[in-house]
């Protein structure tokens, strides 16, 4: 480990990550044909859900004359 920071994942290693959990969800629902995208849409919005959670909040923008 370098002890640097870890770059955010790629479209690549996003778009992977969304095709294992969109079949794992698949299976789970018991391998129901024809909902392919509805399973993709579901990981895809899980994944960026708890991708945007890790990221922290812009500072506060107020007047210049409200800074220090």
């Amino acid at each position: 480990m370098t002890g640097q920071p870890s770059e955010p994942p790629g479209p690549e290693d996003l778009q992977a990550r969304i095709r294992k959990l969109a079949y794992a969800m698949w299976e789970a629902g018991g391998r129901q044909h024809g909902r392919a995208l509805e399973y993709w849409l579901e990981a895809e919005r899980r994944l960026l859900t708890m991708e945007s959670d890790d990221i922290p909040p812009p500072p506060p923008r107020g007047k210049p004359s409200d800074r220090p």
